[in-house]
């Protein structure tokens, strides 16, 4: 379990940043990278997701996004996990809000998923 709690952050971190890119917020990728990597921590440590994140030097934009805060990186980050339900409906409405094309998700989803798989192969 352990092991694919970590795969689905580190593939939630690639997706987040990618998107975000896409997005043209380059300059918030290393945030978004973190809020997906950070996002499965309150399941690694068994504690809620506010007690997990209490101790760490994180920014507030990363914190308050991954508390469901309105923030600068919450319509990328939504726009990732309503990719990873597949909710289309509301994967289109959170693309377009990005300014986005929703046909450019499953090139940047492939990437991350490429990414991942690397890391776990070296």
């Amino acid at each position: 379990k352990p092991a694919q709690v970590v795969q689905t952050s580190m593939l939630r971190a690639a997706l987040a940043e990618q998107v975000g890119m896409e997005a043209g917020l380059a300059g918030l990728s290393l945030d978004l990278f973190l809020t997906g990597m950070l996002s499965t921590i309150d399941v690694l440590l068994g504690r809620p997701m506010a007690e997990a994140l209490a101790q760490m030097p994180l920014s507030v934009e990363v914190r308050n996004t991954l508390l469901g805060k309105r923030t600068r990186l919450s319509t990328v980050w939504q726009l990732v996990l309503a990719y990873e339900r597949a909710d289309w409906p509301q994967v289109k409405e959170l693309a377009q809000a990005a300014d986005l094309s929703p046909g450019r998700l499953p090139f940047i989803y492939r990437n991350a998923v490429q990414w991942v798989d690397r890391i776990y192969k070296s």
